[in-house]
């Protein structure tokens, strides 16, 4: 019998202080979505005040983690990055 594979979605809503701020973090993550692994799916929405990013993974746990874990890095370097500006 063949084990059917774990699907995990996650939701995540992430503020900003500006408007001009969430679109260039959007704009500066949409590169790494492009050619995602197999089993990994990568969905962002400019909700208007919000990013919205939905993290889908059969992959296993461990992908999921470090593409969060990835994600969340790579924000926190383009606010640094655009702070600086």
């Amino acid at each position: 019998m063949r084990e059917k594979k774990l699907e995990i979605t996650i939701l995540m809503e992430i503020s900003f202080a500006s408007r001009k701020l969430l679109k260039a973090i959007m704009g500066s993550l949409r590169p790494d979505n492009i050619g995602a692994p197999q089993g990994l799916s990568v969905d962002m929405k400019d909700n208007g005040e919000l990013l919205v990013i939905k993290i889908s993974c059969h992959s296993g746990i461990a992908t999921l983690i470090n593409t969060v874990d990835e994600i969340l890095e790579h924000i926190s370097i383009a606010k640094a990055v655009l702070r600086n500006d």
